[in-house]
């Protein structure tokens, strides 16, 4: 599992949630996002790669918790240029073994 260290989340005034993260080489498969309910998030982006995203922005916690659906948006800041954006489903599990333990 990756450590996410650099994301920016945010919430556009339509309520859509938003993740920036770094781009990847290979296309998403099958993405789909675990959130605890908390402060972290579990980004399952294919289905050998799994990304952790903690310490989420406390402003952006209640829309994840009623969202069905966030957006990821993969950045390169270095050329200021979207790579690519895909709408993720969003699952709230009570408990979740990569993030239970963590604060």
């Amino acid at each position: 599992m990756e450590h996410e260290k650099n994301y920016e989340i945010f919430t556009t005034r339509e309520g859509v949630v938003v993740f920036a993260l770094k781009p990847r080489p290979n296309e998403p498969k099958n993405p789909r996002l675990i959130f605890d309910g908390r402060r972290h998030a579990t980004f399952y982006r294919r289905p050998d790669e799994v990304i952790l995203l903690d310490f989420l922005a406390q402003d952006c916690l209640e829309a994840l918790k009623t969202a069905a659906e966030v957006l990821v948006t993969e950045v390169d800041y270095k050329a200021e240029k979207i790579i690519r954006d895909y709408k993720v489903p969003l699952k709230v599990v009570k408990t979740n073994p990569f993030t239970d333990g963590l604060r």
